[in-house]
């Protein structure tokens, strides 16, 4: 793994990190959120890269690298040479040429691009197409639920008062799909259209030749952005309630063994959220029906999900209905919000409307993690608009690959939901989240108050309030210790990934 370099392609501003550019940035607006090289295998694994090679020289306002990387995953032997280029007019090229040292499936392999969502979501934009034709365009406000832009050659956009960045990427046909449909917070342009069939198969020897430029037109600003404390601030009363938050919740996968013992066991350890997964509705819910004759623990709530883990019928939906009448009867998707948004039909005779959260589902580093806190809003916004007025959940949050910053991510996990307004939120096998729920229990909040960090990729805050007191948790997402500043008149230090709590009357 190597280290994190700040270079400057003259006014341009550019973090690189592992064969990969983040946080292309234009007097501190962010053009690009990532440019970086992809292999995703038949079940859309998507094993990283090791440097073996890697080259990097700068100056002040250029910089030029050169880097070798191997992806090796089971079957999977590809290796590729990349050259980025970075000139004093802000201008960026990358181009990687690849081989396979193996015969594999994949799905996807080449170059990946994220625009970030602040900045371009309900933005106008100009899309390219590999016959030359261009289209007036605009990126998505709301979630598209399918790819917003096909057969993509360039991208341009305006990043400033007269000034437009193009994005060209060559060597294969791309699309662009709304990553928020994963909580990621952004575009992504990638190659190999889905159109195309996958997996396929990759043949020894067999190249990948790619590149990425990123020009602009007009005269780009000087760079005027300055490091700083970070402000932290709060303004007004979120008008509904604050979600509740559970932490214990059954899968009963009605169409496998063991599923009995799990209702027996919870039957003894207080309220409990219980999905149900069902392959058969009606023999299964039938088994279930006598289950519960001998065993029937408190389920708070019940969601049920087909085996693949979306809804199931409407008919489903009513006998469970008529098994547990009274207790609320929810369900949408147990993967990600992209099966609810495509799949809207299936929340007819629901109580309420849920779907989970991976923020790992693209990748597992623990900079996209705190990325991905600021994608959680816009599912429940987007839900918002065809969801008929139904409560909105969210079942569960988990991080497989738990970093050293889960703990502060689950404080603005919870503010971002708390003030999209979602009626509850679950979160599973969190390790240390225990001390941020028991805070937040024992205060028990009434209302959330909205916030906004200076650098929310570096820190974050939630503010509550019951009554007339107000609770505030501080969450440093970063590794190192760093201050802020709370409301422009309380300086705080806040220890590497630590999360600190201020008690006043407001």
């Amino acid at each position: 793994m190597t280290g994190v370099s700040l270079l400057r392609a003259g006014p341009v501003s550019v973090t690189y990190e592992a064969g990969a550019l983040r946080y292309i940035r234009c007097d501190g607006v962010e053009v690009l959120r990532r440019i970086y090289v992809a292999v995703r295998d038949h079940q859309w694994a998507t094993p990283a890269g090791r440097i073996t090679h890697e080259n990097i020289e700068s100056g002040e306002d250029w910089f030029r690298i050169d880097l070798t990387a191997e992806h090796r995953h089971r079957e999977i032997a590809f290796s590729w040479q990349g050259h980025i280029e970075g000139a004093r007019d802000g201008s960026i090229r990358f181009t990687m040429c690849g081989s396979a040292a193996s015969s594999f499936c994949a799905n996807r392999m080449g170059f990946c691009v994220l625009h970030p969502i602040d900045g371009c979501a309900g933005r106008a934009c100009t899309v390219e197409h590999t016959s030359g034709a261009t289209e007036s365009a605009a990126f998505p406000e709301l979630i598209s639920p399918h790819q917003p832009f096909l057969d993509v050659r360039a991208i341009s956009h305006e990043v400033a008062p007269g000034v437009t960045a193009r994005v060209l990427m060559e060597g294969d046909v791309f699309e662009t799909e709304d990553q928020r449909n994963w909580t990621d917070d952004s575009f992504k342009t990638y190659s190999r259209p889905l159109t195309l069939p996958y997996p396929y198969r990759v043949h020894v020897g067999e190249r990948v030749n790619q590149s990425v430029s990123l020009t602009f037109d007009g005269t780009l600003p000087p760079d005027r952005s300055t490091a700083g404390i970070v402000r932290l601030i709060m303004g007004d009363d979120v008008p509904s309630p604050f979600p509740q938050i559970f932490r214990r919740r059954i899968d009963l996968h009605l169409n496998s063994a063991g599923w009995r013992q799990q209702l027996e066991s919870a039957a003894s350890g207080g309220p409990v959220e219980c999905a149900i997964f069902t392959g058969n509705p009606d023999a299964e819910l039938a088994a279930l029906e006598t289950a519960l004759e001998h065993s029937r623990p408190q389920v708070s709530r019940w969601l049920i999900f087909n085996a693949e883990g979306t809804i199931t019928s409407p008919a489903a939906v009513a006998a469970l209905r008529r098994l547990c009448p009274g207790v609320p009867v929810g369900g949408g998707s147990n993967t990600n919000f992209a099966e609810l948004n495509r799949n809207r039909q299936w929340i007819e005779g629901l109580d309420f409307v849920s779907w989970a959260i991976n923020p790992q589902a693209h990748a597992v580093d623990e900079q996209t993690l705190i990325e991905n806190l600021r994608g959680q809003r816009p599912g429940v916004e987007t839900a918002r608009t065809f969801c008929g007025g139904l409560p909105l959940t969210i079942s569960t949050i988990a991080i497989p690959h738990p970093p050293a910053t889960a703990v502060p991510w689950v404080v603005g996990s919870i503010k971002h939901l708390a003030e999209a307004g979602v009626q509850s939120i679950t979160y599973r096998d969190i390790p240390g989240a225990e001390a941020i729920f028991a805070q937040v229990e024992e205060f028990a909040p009434e209302r959330a108050i909205t916030s906004l960090s200076g650098d929310p990729l570096s820190a974050e805050i939630l503010a509550m309030r019951n009554g007339s007191r107000i609770r505030i948790l501080l969450a440093n997402l970063l590794g190192t210790e760093q201050n802020v500043l709370v409301c422009g008149t309380r300086r705080e230090t806040l220890r590497p990934y630590g999360v600190a709590a201020i008690d006043w009357v407001g």
